[in-house]
């Protein structure tokens, strides 16, 4: 075995099972008991409840397929240097967990603060999956570029040295993990890239917390102060989130270009910022168990009665 693939192996084998514990079994407990909840709770199927449960579902099926499958072929990839599987594995989790998950998650930062008190009269389930459509069809075209921006040829070369200099960045200019800060095809992309996962979403966010915060206050004779603060509460903490996540993600993808010193492991950077990003798979259900007061209550309710089931037998 090669030294390359003597440390992949390595730091594969210290990293999946500290992953598997502090991120997915946390985030497969809070999005599941989520999603159950809201299937096993007839009074919580509203619009706005499965536009918040929508997000745990994302994240459910972003972790069924980004973790469990592309994370343990992509290394296996790298260790035995198949640069098809890297290929299109990396793709594939590109559009899943870069594209999908943050985008819907802005769907339900604007969409769920505007019904959170008119979702019974105004908003309907139709209504809901237009709204859940029309977001997954702007995250795909979204991620379109990708296959143009990193040909396969360019990514091959790039996988090469990945597995020959023992590092998991690539630095090549033209790789995919690098892309060349002074390419016009790249700066194009990241451009249009941020553009619809950054500046559309902030925007109706903005304006959507604005509108139904006045709405919601012009409406309420016995105002309830807590609730206010929740509803605007909510949007920020979500979209504020959501951006340091994808505008951080992007500012990483040049620091292994920009910095060229020994004493800091250029690998260093973007696995920590990644390992931020794995964590909002546990961080946004607990931020919908803050805010969603009837959906928390019942999902306390639920887990105590398994609890209780468990002790009786």
């Amino acid at each position: 075995m090669e030294p390359a693939s003597h440390n992949a192996v390595l730091i594969i084998c210290l990293a999946l099972p500290i992953y598997f514990v502090g991120i997915i079994l946390p985030s497969f407990a809070l999005n599941g008991i989520i999603v159950l909840t809201f299937a096993r709770t007839k009074k919580l199927h509203t619009p706005s409840n499965l536009l918040s449960v929508h997000v745990s579902i994302i994240g459910l099926v972003t972790l069924l397929i980004y973790s469990t499958v592309s994370i343990p072929a992509f290394a296996l990839a790298l260790i035995k240097c198949d640069y098809d599987l890297v290929y299109y594995k990396w793709m594939a989790a590109h559009v899943l967990h870069f594209g999908l998950y943050p985008l819907n998650i802005a769907a339900i930062s604007l969409s769920y603060c505007l019904i959170l008190k008119y979702s019974s009269s105004v908003l309907s389930f139709l209504y809901v999956g237009v709204i859940i459509f029309f977001m997954w069809s702007a995250a795909i075209i979204g991620n379109a570029p990708i296959p143009f921006l990193v040909p396969f040829r360019k990514f091959v070369s790039c996988s090469r040295e990945l597995c020959l200099n023992s590092t998991y960045v690539c630095y090549n200019f033209h790789g995919a993990f690098t892309p060349n800060l002074f390419s016009f095809q790249s700066g194009i992309f990241f451009l249009i890239q941020d553009i619809i996962f950054i500046i559309i979403p902030l925007i109706l966010v903005l304006v959507s917390t604005t509108l139904s915060y006045t709405i919601f206050k012009a409406s309420i004779v016995h105002p309830d102060n807590s609730l206010k603060i929740r509803m605007i509460l909510l949007p920020i903490i979500m979209t504020a989130t959501y951006l340091f996540l994808i505008v951080g993600q992007n500012i990483i993808n040049w620091v292994p270009i920009t910095m060229d010193t020994n004493n800091m492991p250029r690998d260093i950077i973007p696995l920590l910022f990644g390992l931020s990003w794995d964590l909002s798979s546990v961080i946004y259900p607990i931020i919908i168990l803050y805010f969603n007061i009837p959906l928390r209550k019942a999902s306390w309710n639920l887990i105590l009665s398994f609890i209780g089931r468990a002790s009786n037998k």
